[in-house]
């Protein structure tokens, strides 16, 4: 409990400091989720094919 607590906080804070909306912070999240699975299909996919040019 204490680390939500925590982590609502710095968000908050965080969102108040670069002037950002809810609704802009839901958009940053989605694509930082996209961006780290796009990157984990590619190292992933690198990893089980065996090709001179892997990317």
């Amino acid at each position: 409990m204490k680390l939500i607590k925590w982590h609502k906080s710095f968000v908050e804070r965080a969102q108040k400091e670069m002037g950002i909306s809810n609704y802009a912070l839901y958009w940053f999240g989605f694509l930082e989720g996209a961006l780290v699975m796009w990157l984990l299909m590619k190292v992933s996919s690198a990893l089980w094919i065996k090709s001179e040019f892997p990317f």
